[in-house]
C-alpha cells in the first residue's frame, strides 16, 4: 500500500505493558523515532482498564481529524505475548478475540484501517484478530513468530517507521527493510493483511496459520 503522507497524519501510539512497570522499551523507541521527526505517544498499561483508557485516548486524540482516512494511527504493542494473545504486565493473558472486542470503538472509528505493529514474542499470531465475523478488524499487522529481544525490536521498528514516514516506501518494502542482515539471522518479521485473513477464515472456519495467515503479498 502506498501512503500519501501529504494528506494523511500518521502517529505511532506505543501501548506498553511489562513486568514491574518497566518502560525501557517504549522510552527507547520514542527517543529513536523522534530523531526521524515521527510523532509518537506513550501509554504504559498494567491491566484491561488501562488498555481501554489507552485505546480511547487514541480514538479521541486531537490529531484525529474529522475524516478517519486523514488519521491512520499505528498501534505499537510493546509487551510479552504468546500465540494465544498478549500478556498484560507480563503475566495476564488477554486472548486475541478479547483484544479485538476492546478495540471495537477504534476499529469502528477507522472503518478497518487499523495498522498494528507487534513488538512482542509471537506477535505475528495477532493475525487471529481477523479470524472473526466482525465488520472491521485491522488492515495491516507486522510481527515475528518466535522470541524477540526488545532491543533488537527497537532497531527493527525504527527502520520500519523511518522507511514509511521518511523514505515514503510501501508497507511490504518497509517490512523487508526490517529484516536487515544484522537481525535476519535471528528474526523474520512478516505481515498479514486483515481482509485477506478474514476472507480465508470465513472460508475454512479455522485459525490455522497455514490456511488463513496470508503472508508476503503486495498490499496494494
Amino acid at each position: 500500500m502506498a501512503f500519501n503522507t501529504k494528506k494523511r497524519i500518521f502517529d505511532v501510539h506505543v501501548i506498553e505493558s511489562n513486568r514491574s512497570g518497566n518502560t525501557a522499551e517504549g522510552e527507547a523507541l520514542i527517543d529513536t523515532l523522534r530523531i526521524s521527526g515521527i510523532h509518537v505517544h506513550h501509554y504504559p498499561v498494567r491491566n484491561v482498564d488501562d488498555l481501554i483508557v489507552a485505546f480511547e485516548g487514541v480514538r479521541r486524540h486531537p490529531r484525529c481529524l474529522s475524516h478517519h482516512r486523514h488519521f491512520l494511527p499505528f498501534l505499537h504493542f510493546a509487551m510479552h505475548a504468546t500465540t494465544n494473545g498478549i500478556l498484560l504486565s507480563g503475566t495476564r493473558l488477554l486472548r486475541w478475540h478479547a483484544l479485538l472486542e476492546l478495540l471495537a470503538p477504534l476499529r469502528e472509528r477507522l472503518e478497518g484501517n487499523l495498522l498494528i505493529c507487534m513488538s512482542a514474542c509471537s506477535g505475528f499470531y495477532g493475525y487471529q484478530l481477523a479470524c472473526s465475523d466482525e465488520r472491521f478488524t485491522y488492515h495491516f499487522l507486522v510481527g515475528t513468530r518466535g522470541a524477540l529481544d526488545w532491543r533488537d525490536s527497537v532497531l527493527a521498528f525504527h527502520i520500519f517507521y523511518h522507511s514509511l514516514f521518511v523514505r515514503r516506501t510501501r508497507l511490504p518494502d518497509a517490512v523487508t527493510a526490517m529484516n536487515v542482515p544484522l537481525l535476519s539471522r535471528r528474526y523474520s518479521f512478516d505481515y498479514t493483511i486483515g481482509p485477506e485473513v478474514q476472507k480465508k477464515y470465513r472460508r475454512y472456519r479455522t485459525v490455522d496459520e497455514d490456511l488463513v495467515a496470508v503472508r508476503g503479498r503486495a498490499a496494494d
